[in-house]
């Protein structure tokens, strides 16, 4: 009887993922209108990153699942033509770029991004920018004799996402050391490709706008055909 009734209260806090189905006990994860499994909201965590299931709807989050899954399929079919170190490699022919996530420049699962993706980008050294778009601008407050922190911050066109992060120096090192000099080297060689993707993706647009065959979504600035009803990447309403 004692057993029965264990068992009962434990067939009680079982549910079904209501996105994959599976059987979940304790380990449910709730999210706005439903309950999801620990797999699930570890897919589509590595897609959101900051925004938590419990403010997602479950159309959300199998939107992000998706969203996962296509760059999964990406990333086997993803070429490298060129690449800068460990820190950024390209596709040329797809226009796509991504950056390893991996120890040593390795891939677990890194975002895959089109050249279109890139809004603006910038050189910062220890908290101040010191180039920016490649021949922007330049910050002479930086002689200093050690720096700490060197990175390749890019906008992109993603508004759970828009900011992507290319670290280069992320411990302390001297200005005057051959490591950054090497470090110094591989964030201009970075600077100088973003700045031929974006005149790429520039002249391109031209093209295309002045042809009339293309139209671009308010939200996110995704780029598709024009007879484009609803926008292919955020879902919005052309």
């Amino acid at each position: 009887m004692e057993m029965k009734l264990l068992m009962g209260l434990f067939s009680k806090g079982k549910q079904s993922c209501d996105i994959c189905g599976k059987t979940i006990g304790f380990g449910k994860v709730k999210c706005l209108d439903g309950v999801i499994c620990g797999d699930c909201q570890l897919k589509q965590h590595k897609v959101s990153k900051i925004i938590g299931s419990n403010k997602l709807t479950l159309d959300e989050i199998k939107s992000y699942i998706c969203s996962g899954d296509e760059n999964v399929r990406k990333l086997n079919e993803f070429v490298v033509t060129r690449k800068v170190g460990k820190f950024l490699e390209i596709d040329e022919n797809k226009q796509q770029w991504l950056i390893p996530d991996g120890p040593l420049g390795s891939k677990k699962n890194p975002k895959i991004y089109n050249f279109s993706d890139i809004s603006s980008y910038e050189l910062i050294e220890d908290n101040d920018t010191i180039i920016r778009d490649c021949f922007g601008s330049f910050n002479a407050k930086v002689a200093k004799k050690n720096v700490s922190k060197l990175y390749v911050k890019i906008t992109v066109k993603d508004f759970n996402n828009p900011v992507v992060m290319i670290k280069i120096v992320n411990t302390p090192i001297k200005k005057n050391s051959l490591a950054y000099s090497s470090a110094f080297k591989s964030a201009q060689e970075i600077m100088s490709l973003l700045e031929l993707i974006n005149t790429e993706c520039n002249d391109v647009d031209k093209v295309e706008k002045a042809s009339g065959t293309v139209i671009y979504c308010k939200k996110c600035g995704n780029k598709m055909d024009i007879d484009s009803v609803f926008c292919s990447k955020c879902g919005e309403k052309l």
